[in-house]
């Protein structure tokens, strides 16, 4: 190698160096630079030390994402670079696809608090075993968290909704739909519709049914509204506190939801907004109830009363604020077991099923 091909290596091994140098600075500088509310406090830095599926900030953003907070001096990123892991106040750490990483973080400090965060239920994590006495708070859907993230909530509020026309409803041609993509799961939903499709008539979308809706979800919630008065809103797994999206996004139309999972549906969505699965013995029992609803336009009417008290809410800011303020707090915790809080003794977190599916299996 000649001399002239050593001084482009080296040239081309200070910039790498220069711009490595320079992004961690400018990184730092805003870090520096945001305000504090709690004067005198501490900046508490987050990272994401993994990806939450393809997202690499968890879906909450980065940078300063603390601002309307009533203890704002966080910051958040996914940039490893920033300071050396051990640095970093808080990791986080996507549970349900973490044991795939080769490694953990090599170094780790006292002050550091890792974070188990997770919005898939527990019949579908897998090998937290490897992670005793690793996480020191956690992040989920669940009502025992230490940071709860729902997938949504209702919150009261008057406003000034006006009911579906009469003559709107009357137009929809169809009952009941389903936008499904896993035809199989540990909850059995997909027994509970074949046997419900002995009794009454199911359109099902997606990868398990014969019919195919816009890949853009807020025009088939739309087609939803304008031709079907019901929805399956079928968890995969029956576990507690797991309801997701397939809830929210038909409240927020004026279709009824008909929903089956391991949540107390009576604590979380508004009053008569929904049709329990579990409050009914069997499929027939089911379908007579819809088919009731169905035919008599006030009952079915009654179901949007709700919509002039509470209103969704997709918000995330309760959850964040909660971590900036536990992260000024000199609090001590770990959990030793993380498997046994998930999961529960021989999975009892996701083994109680309704009788209508007991009848079933």
């Amino acid at each position: 190698m000649n001399i002239k091909t050593k001084l482009i290596c080296l040239i081309a091994i200070l910039i790498v160096i220069f711009v490595l140098y320079t992004q961690k600075e400018i990184y730092v500088s805003k870090v520096k630079y945001f305000d504090a509310h709690v004067e005198g406090s501490e900046k508490k830095v987050i990272l994401y030390y993994t990806k939450c599926f393809n997202d690499e900030n968890f879906y909450f953003g980065s940078g300063d994402i603390f601002k309307e907070c009533p203890v704002r001096n966080c910051y958040a990123t996914s940039n490893k670079l920033l300071m050396p892991i051990e640095k970093f106040d808080a990791l986080m750490f996507h549970g349900y696809e973490y044991d795939s990483l080769k490694e953990k973080p090599k170094k780790r400090s006292p002050h550091q608090r890792y974070i188990f965060f997770n919005l898939e239920s527990a019949a579908n994590t897998k090998n937290l075993d490897k992670f005793g006495k690793f996480y020191n708070w956690t992040m989920t859907f669940r009502k025992d968290s230490d940071f709860i993230r729902p997938y949504g909530s209702v919150v009261k509020k008057d406003t000034s909704y006006t009911l579906p026309s009469v003559e709107s409803i009357k137009k929809r041609k169809h009952k009941i739909a389903w936008f499904v993509s896993h035809c199989k799961t540990k909850g059995f939903r997909e027994k509970l519709v074949k046997e419900m499709q002995k009794y009454v008539d199911i359109d099902i979308y997606g990868r398990c049914g014969n019919k195919t809706c816009s890949r853009d979800s807020n025009k088939c919630y739309d087609y939803l509204e304008k031709n079907y008065k019901f929805y399956l809103s079928f968890e995969n797994t029956v576990c507690n506190d797991y309801v997701t999206e397939k809830l929210f996004n038909v409240l927020d139309k004026n279709v009824i939801p008909i929903v089956y999972g391991g949540a107390n549906y009576s604590a979380i969505a508004p009053p008569h907004s929904v049709i329990d699965v579990s409050k009914f013995q069997t499929v027939p029992d089911l379908v007579n109830y819809i088919n009731k609803i169905d035919s008599n336009i006030s009952a079915y009417m009654n179901f949007f009363n709700w919509k002039k008290h509470y209103v969704t809410h997709r918000s995330i800011k309760n959850t964040l604020c909660n971590l900036c303020k536990k992260l000024n707090e000199k609090s001590e915790k770990v959990y030793s077991d993380i498997q046994m809080w998930w999961n529960g003794v021989n999975m009892s977190q996701c083994s109680t099923f309704p009788q209508i599916i007991k009848s079933i299996i």
